[in-house]
């Protein structure tokens, strides 16, 4: 839907944007470069700042007042990977890369942004929402609560994320979850340092910490019975320092749960609470825990699934139905609290590195289907 010499320009837009990631929360260089592309797009309004570094730029259509309110995300920010690969657009920042594709969904975001400057729906309008801390699970729920954005009114809400593994430019879709819920429990045991000659003088905190260990053993039985997709996952433990001389007081692990619906969740929390309030009558010293980086599940509305399957197959875009959820997650749920949404794969290859990888980096042939895909929807919708 874009002359050639436009993609280029995306082309180059993407690039630009992976020599200069910047982690969730830190995006106000992003942010500007966003901006200053968007201005050059005509929009009716740019609201900065929603959220932290969240931008949205509104295009309003022929009749604004007489048709749907879209709105289409992309993600700022990019992650704390020390990029390994030799490219020319290498990440100019050492433990900062865009290793999850958030570069190519701003670059399609700011390709329907260019092809809105030349083709105004007849009704309706649309709003490209630039969303910081997607990586964190955050940036979602600021941009909820502020003040600004709760003002807006949406209709209907969609997105996409690349999918390394998958074949390339295929739209992946799923009614209901299409990624999972998260949270992650950082565990903290606080005991007593002493002299490693002396441990009895000491509150040494391995013991506890490992009984609590196994004692979560037994939930993760529970969950292989359990009919719907649930996992817990053990991602740190850590106790003491490299040192023969100290006998610890100190340890930290962390766990992590996914599960289909936002409810298996919280039950899951209430049953690691339990564990933990066990492990204290036990445990000399005190435990503490907190959540960290929680993901409501990503539920698609299934008339959105529907006008996606119209919308690929009018633009001759293969489409296939996923039989699970994505095993990771997305902060795109969060945006169900004020409408319905839509959330697609967008195949990236099936020989190519993962999601997350060192050696990471998002395919520009993916762009032009990523435009396409989202100009097709506005026009059959907002016209």
């Amino acid at each position: 839907m874009l002359e050639s010499q436009h993609l280029e320009k995306l082309k180059k837009i993407r690039r630009e944007l992976h020599t200069m990631p910047e982690v969730s929360g830190s995006e106000k260089k992003t942010a500007a470069y966003i901006k200053h592309q968007l201005c050059k797009t005509d929009p009716d309004d740019i609201i900065e700042g929603i959220g932290g570094n969240g931008i949205v730029a509104i295009y309003n259509g022929k009749d604004p007042d007489a048709g749907e309110t879209m709105m289409i995300r992309a993600e700022l920010d990019g992650l704390a990977i020390d990029e390994q690969s030799d490219i020319p657009h290498k990440s100019q920042t050492r433990y900062r890369m865009h290793a999850c594709g958030h570069d190519g969904h701003m670059a399609i975001v700011l390709g329907v942004a260019e092809w809105l400057n030349m083709n105004r729906p007849s009704s309706g309008r649309v709003m490209l929402l630039f969303q910081p801390s997607e990586e964190t699970g955050e940036g979602a729920a600021r941009m909820l609560e502020d003040q600004t954005f709760s003002k807006l009114s949406i209709d209907r809400g969609i997105a996409l994320h690349n999918l390394p593994g998958y074949k390339k430019n295929t739209v992946y879709i799923k009614s209901d979850t299409f990624a999972l819920a998260s949270v992650g429990i950082k565990v903290s045991f606080r005991g007593e340092s002493s002299h490693a000659a002396y441990p009895e003088e000491g509150i040494n905190p391995s013991v506890a910490m490992s009984k609590f260990i196994m004692d979560l053993e037994s939930i993760k039985d529970d969950l292989s019975k359990s009919e719907g997709f649930c996992v817990m996952t053990t991602t740190y433990v850590k106790v003491g320092e490299p040192a023969f001389g100290i006998n610890p007081g100190s340890g930290e692990m962390g766990i992590t749960i996914r599960a289909e619906a936002d409810e298996d969740v919280e039950s899951l929390i209430g049953q690691i609470e339990k564990k933990i309030n066990t492990a204290r009558n036990e445990f000399s010293g005190t435990i503490q825990y907190e959540k960290k980086e929680p993901f409501a599940a990503t539920v698609n509305d299934i008339d959105g699934v529907e006008r996606l399957r119209t919308v690929a197959g009018s633009l001759n875009v293969d489409t296939e139905t996923l039989d699970r959820p994505i095993a990771w997650s997305e902060d795109f749920g969060e945006f169900r609290r004020t409408c319905p949404i839509t959330l697609f794969g967008l195949g990236a290859g099936t020989n190519t590195p993962p999601l997350h990888s060192e050696m990471y980096d998002f395919d520009d042939d993916l762009i032009e289907t990523g435009v396409s895909l989202f100009c097709e929807w506005i026009n059959r919708h907002l016209t």
